[in-house]
């Protein structure tokens, strides 16, 4: 395994713009670089897109030693590691698909007095072999090992939406090796942030940075299944369609305008949205989605299946995206789908416009100009629905979030939750945050951003 070699940077100025390729900072995250620096114990929330990963990647840059950053899931793990080794950062990960060889390479780096690694990615499960847990400790004596990082942070509480009881293995990191912690979250109720305090033990001056949960940008809106599952996927098509037909029409004006050349007059534009009404709605036309790239949710492999099939028997560039396709199919589709832009389609490959997955997709991806998300079913929690319809907009441009619920899709939930959890507290805790879901989409009077801004306690 042959690593890059990185002199720690002049400044945290320097490592964003020579090392990260960023010209400015964003909201809090100078302050929170400046925090982790100072070894103080750090909580972040901060919306889906905002900046998380530089908050800690930039301190593990500027250290001499090793970040060890736990993360819950190896595709996560696998794409930040891939947008690192592009910038050229020295980072690895003991996860199960790392062959013998590297990991063998990878150990011994890290057992030397000093590492080249700045980054080590870990997942929590992986916390719990002795292995790693001698290995860390003997880093600490050390001196090479220098902060714990814990991604999607909620996962620790049992209040969280996504509850992992092997994130408790740090308690473990927290008390044997003593070392700062950052912690970080895209959704996080007040009692859960609570909880989150708890359980790592932060101390009365441990830094809390909240970033607003208002995302102006996104649109919200709540459908209802009237008449079954068949009716949501002939909205979803109609939708599409239309924003294929405004797509069409603009790629068309723009040639017809090109063929004319500069002596030519060119047609007028086309004013329309690409929802493909007349634009002369309370909204302007320039200030609705464009392009067409996005994602459908669906709770299982068969709802995926069978969504995106009918979505491509109608013309839309969809395909489906879940556990049960093999590593190389889900690196393909990864691939033709965050190549596709609205206007370009690359030499060579089939573009992919939709995407119809389980919620674990779009973790992680670094994909800016996705229009529009849409759950075809009803997500568990708020909290849940609020990180993963976050994956819409990231580069600020108007995008759709859109919602079907159905009274038959609460019930099959509650059934749900009520079999699958062996623990009568958290049938409760799970039932509790799925009336919130409930609740939010059936609300006829309150506006869609200000009931998620109430639910987590923001303004």
């Amino acid at each position: 395994m042959a690593l890059p070699r990185l002199a720690p940077p002049r400044s945290i100025d320097a490592a964003l713009t020579e090392v990260f390729a960023l010209t400015a900072f964003r909201g809090d995250q100078r302050a929170i670089i400046e925090a982790g620096m100072s070894r103080d114990d750090v909580l972040v929330l901060m919306p889906t897109g905002g900046g998380k990963s530089l908050t800690y990647q930039l301190p593990a840059v500027m250290a001499r030693g090793v970040t060890l950053v736990v993360s819950p899931l190896v595709a996560l793990i696998e794409n930040q590691i891939s947008a690192l080794v592009a910038l050229r950062i020295p980072c690895a990960a003991l996860i199960s698909s790392i062959k013998a060889p590297h990991r063998k390479a990878i150990w011994a780096d890290l057992c030397r007095e000093a590492p080249m690694l700045r980054m080590l990615y870990v997942t929590p499960e992986g916390l719990a072999g002795d292995g790693l847990r001698r290995l860390l400790t003997e880093m600490k004596g050390r001196g090479t090992l220098q902060r714990l990082v814990v991604d999607e942070a909620h996962c620790i509480s049992e209040w969280g939406h996504d509850f992992r009881p092997q994130y408790r293995n740090l308690a473990w990191v927290k008390h044997a090796l003593g070392l700062p912690v950052t912690a970080l979250t895209a959704s996080a109720t007040p009692t859960v942030k609570a909880d989150i305090c708890r359980i790592l033990e932060f101390g009365p001056d441990a830094r809390t940075f909240v970033s607003s949960f208002f995302r102006a940008n996104l649109h919200y809106e709540v459908r209802w299944k009237r008449q079954g599952d068949n009716e949501a996927v002939d909205d979803i098509k109609a939708f599409l369609n239309r924003v294929y037909r405004h797509r069409h029409k603009r790629i068309q004006s723009s040639q017809e305008t090109e063929a004319a050349g500069p002596d030519g007059a060119p047609p007028p534009p086309h004013t329309g949205s690409p929802d493909g009404d007349s634009g002369s709605g309370s909204q302007p036309p320039a200030e609705r989605t464009q392009g067409v790239c996005g994602i459908v949710y669906c709770h299982s492999r068969a709802t995926c299946e069978r969504v995106a099939g009918e979505l491509s028997q109608a013309g839309i560039a969809a395909t489906s995206y879940h556990a049960g396709l093999t590593a190389k199919q889900r690196s393909e589709i990864l691939e033709d789908w965050t190549g596709t832009t609205a206007f370009t389609t690359p030499e060579g490959r089939q573009p992919i416009d939709v995407v119809v997955a389980t919620i674990s997709f779009g973790m992680g991806i670094d994909k800016k100009d996705v229009r529009f998300v849409i759950h075809y079913d009803m997500p568990k929690t708020l909290e849940g629905y609020y990180q993963e319809s976050g994956r819409a907009g990231r580069d600020g441009a108007v995008s759709r979030c859109i919602l079907y619920a159905s009274e038959d899709d609460a019930n099959k939930m509650n059934w749900l939750i009520t079999k699958g959890n062996r623990r009568a507290r958290l049938t409760q805790t799970s039932l509790k945050a799925f009336e919130a879901m409930w609740r939010y989409a059936t609300s006829m009077t309150v506006c869609r951003h200000r009931a998620m801004l109430d639910y987590f306690g923001a303004s």
